[in-house]
């Protein structure tokens, strides 16, 4: 059953709960109104995993004169290489163990260090219950002025984030433009899935000037337009000034009013704008980006984030970059195909041995299929080519390229005959299937969507993780492939390629290329 007001995100279930727009752990406190079920899952599927990917980028920032409303934790952010503890990194610039650690000396536990008394007591009564420490000594100590050694951090920029690109633009439509529906049902198939194989969203490096106008240093963005002549609706959205930027296919079959729609979080007050705007005709992003234009665009990723830091809090304690290699995701990997298909050529020969002459002329179909062959005259066809071809496709008969092999039915036997026109059996003492195998190949592809990978900028290379399935694979050849004439050369210098062989044969498709007969008088 349906809502007469149902959840923005589902469509089915009933408004009985209030989710954030701009999410919490970014600082957003405007709420619209959804579903149980939707806020929950989101929050459990990829909101709460991107709080985690961009806590580091948060407490970093605090390093620079950025407040967040609520204590932020980079867990296991770096290791004191003096004492062997590894700290956690919070926004309030203090480092906590990130778990506790004991020290000892000859056998002996003589120090603990504990993330807070209660725990260091409870490690302390455990200790002594096993007859390892006799007494201790409490001291509170909260280790100031550590100055953690910034190193490489990895953040995932994944389908999470995605989903949340989406999950924001569909909020900011409620706030501003709620008579609009907003997204199709692919969208809102991605929106919902939980571990979506691919995704629609797409991770943008182009720069929208007009839309960078609009926003404060460093802010988090959402820009919607929906255009009723192209039928399409889109969002954009920017965390961290486009730090981490998303095109977000909304709708390609869009019917409502054309419209423009802007929500912004100031990450210097925390104070929201919502409001609708002239259309800004954003082009939209590529679907697909080369190697090289990644390279380049995250080689200025660091600059770019850095200059707003500077405009939003008037210094850079800490100066981002991306590092010498760097992982990517939703990448779009195009792997060759060789498309290879067995042809045979079949040549026929029959002895026939006719027991009285027919009379009149007769014919026989020019296509062997057609033939009936029967040892009862027609009361039971024998299958001779079904049975050939299921021998050859169960890899019963020999399929070395370019010899000639000679199969012989065994169906073939006394009494044996071949229906010949309209009514004259004719017996057959004997037959040959002659066979010739020859290869075809053509040159395909095939794309397969959102894999992860490594950018080595030092090498300039992409290396790539894909996961491929039987159904990345396509079921039949395509037409406009161009043809290979030497597939085993072609594959052997071609490095990675995928290769479909396919060997089965249907009887409708063998190629019959000569036919005799012998007639024993």
């Amino acid at each position: 059953m349906i809502a007469s007001n149902p959840c923005p995100y589902c469509l089915v279930s009933p408004r009985d709960s209030d989710d954030h727009v701009f999410p919490d752990f970014l600082g957003g406190t405007r709420k619209v109104k959804t579903c149980t079920k939707c806020n929950n899952s989101f929050g459990h599927r990829f909101e709460g995993p991107v709080s985690k990917d961009l806590a580091s980028v948060i407490v970093f920032l605090s390093f620079s004169g950025y407040k967040h409303n609520r204590l932020v934790v980079h867990e296991r952010a770096w290791v004191d290489e003096t004492t062997g503890i590894e700290y956690n990194l919070d926004s309030n610039l203090q480092n906590i163990p990130s778990k506790p650690h004991l020290f000892r000396e000859d056998g002996k536990v003589k120090r603990v260090v504990a993330r807070s008394m209660h725990e260091a007591r409870r490690i302390f009564a455990s200790l002594k219950a096993k007859g390892l420490v006799k007494g201790a000594v409490e001291k509170h100590e909260i280790q100031t002025g550590l100055q953690p050694p910034f190193k490489n951090v990895r953040i995932n920029v994944g389908v999470e984030m995605r989903q949340l690109a989406a999950k924001m633009c569909v909020g900011v439509s409620q706030v501003v433009v709620p008579d609009v529906l907003l997204i199709d049902e692919k969208c809102r198939e991605f929106l919902l899935a939980e571990g979506p194989p691919s995704s629609p969203v797409r991770q943008t490096y182009m720069r929208y000037p007009k839309l960078d106008d609009r926003r404060p240093p460093l802010g988090h963005t959402v820009y919607l337009e929906g255009d009723s002549r192209s039928a399409k609706c889109f969002g954009v959205v920017q965390l961290f000034g486009g730090a981490f930027q998303f095109y977000v296919p909304l709708s390609n079959s869009y019917v409502g009013r054309d419209f423009a729609a802007l929500g912004v979080l100031d990450v210097t007050t925390f104070k929201e704008e919502f409001k609708e705007v002239e259309r800004l005709r954003l082009p939209e992003s590529p679907q697909f980006v080369s190697p090289s234009d990644v390279e380049r665009s995250l080689s200025g990723w660091g600059e770019g984030l850095n200059a707003q830091i500077h405009a939003a809090f008037g210094k850079n304690a800490i100066l981002f970059g991306a590092s010498p290699k760097q992982s990517v995701s939703g990448l779009r990997v195009t792997l060759p195909l060789l498309w290879i298909e067995y042809e045979l050529e079949i040549k026929l020969d029959m002895e026939l041995v006719p027991d009285q002459a027919p009379e009149k002329d007769v014919t026989l179909p020019t296509n062997p299929n057609d033939w009936v062959l029967s040892p009862d005259r027609g009361c039971t066809a024998l299958a001779i080519f079904d049975t050939f071809a299921k021998k050859w496709n169960n890899n019963v008969l020999s399929r070395t390229l370019g010899q000639e092999h000679v199969y012989a039915p065994s169906e073939i036997g006394p009494g044996t005959r071949l229906l010949m026109g309209d009514n004259f059996w004719c017996p057959i003492k004997s037959m040959s299937i002659s066979y010739r195998v020859q290869q075809h190949a053509w040159l395909g592809s095939v794309n397969l969507p959102d894999n992860k990978g490594e950018l080595d900028h030092s090498e300039h290379t992409l290396r790539a993780q894909i996961t491929l399935t039987q159904a990345d694979i396509p079921m039949s050849r395509d037409p406009s492939w161009p043809t290979v004439a030497n597939p085993e050369s072609y594959e052997a210098a071609a490095g990675n390629m995928l290769v479909v062989k396919r060997t089965d044969i249907d009887i409708a498709n063998l190629r019959f290329t000569a036919f005799s007969a012998e007639v024993d008088d």
